[in-house]
């Protein structure tokens, strides 16, 4: 971050928006949304040159949380973090089973499972700029008196963040099947290796990650921020808000008329499906997530 400060020392424009800051975390504070881009450039053009196994895609998130972690590994109980693990597992294994659909067969249930809602060991990340911005300028919520009913709106934080996370390639894959459950891990492109009808996935453009956790999730392995190379925060202010009918919420999480997957994620075999299981690990109702329903 500091060498593409000094890259720029000549660049008068450039020094009036963009600083570098260690706090909270090491930072470039970027208040135009060009110099944000070629920042983003700069990243992708330096590391293609000195690691072409590795690629770097984009975390947008409303604040600058202490630690990056997948959803279904948060907390301190670390028992309590494995139980979940063995019961997401026990979930995708039996969706297999309950859907004949060929998407249910031979993509990875993990990536359907956390963008739809359900709690998974993966992590989240896109390489559009520009839907990076919109998480991090927009901020989920649970709508009040509703168990299953959430939406997003434009966030009351002063800034959004993004994280820029350089990933190596899955260790395994071929034309029909993902394989990152126990062995292999690596980021996929959801675009390539999930059917259309998962709408949501392709609308926002998304890859996910996942790390070979071993025999059991350690404090040590369940973070991700070894995978941070560079950290932006951005003023939330008009000029880096997204307009048009593509930035809309109702785009990027398409209706179940238009987002298949999402449709039959929704029936009540598979809600209870996901309660069976949690009640069979002794997990509480919605420990492993629910498929909500979107307020727009």
């Amino acid at each position: 971050m500091q060498k593409f400060l000094r890259d720029r020392k000549h660049l008068d424009f450039a020094k009036d928006y963009v600083s570098y800051s260690d706090e909270p975390r090491q930072h470039l504070a970027i208040a135009h949304p060009a110099i944000l881009a070629t920042f983003m450039g700069y990243l992708k053009f330096q590391l293609r040159k000195t690691n072409s196994e590795k690629e770097v895609f984009f975390r947008g998130q409303s604040k600058n949380y202490p630690t990056i972690v997948p959803s279904l590994l948060r907390g301190e109980d670390l028992e309590k973090i494995n139980k979940l693990s063995k019961a997401c597992m026990e979930l995708k294994r039996r969706t297999k089973e309950l859907f004949s659909a060929k998407r249910f067969q031979n993509e990875t249930i993990s990536n359907l499972f956390q963008h739809y809602g359900i709690k998974s060991q993966t992590l989240d990340l896109v390489d559009n700029l520009y839907i990076a911005i919109w998480f991090a300028t927009n901020s989920w919520e649970k709508t009040q008196g509703f168990e299953n009913l959430c939406t997003y709106k434009q966030s009351k934080e002063d800034f959004g963040w993004i994280y820029f996370m350089n990933v190596e390639g899955p260790r395994q894959m071929n034309s029909t099947e993902i394989n990152y459950d126990e062995k292999f891990g690596g980021y996929c492109d959801l675009r390539k290796y999930h059917s259309s009808l998962s709408a949501r996935l392709h609308c926002q453009h998304g890859i996910t990650y996942f790390r070979d956790k071993g025999k059991k999730w350690t404090n040590e392995n369940r973070e991700f921020d070894d995978l941070i190379i560079a950290t932006v925060k951005f003023p939330n202010s008009g000029e880096f808000r997204m307009n048009g009918t593509i930035f809309t919420k109702e785009f990027l999480f398409p209706n179940s008329e238009i987002d298949n997957t999402y449709k039959l994620l929704k029936k009540l075999k598979f809600t209870e499906l996901l309660r069976e299981i949690e009640e069979e690990y002794a997990l509480e109702k919605h420990e492993l997530g629910r498929i909500w329903n979107y307020n727009f």
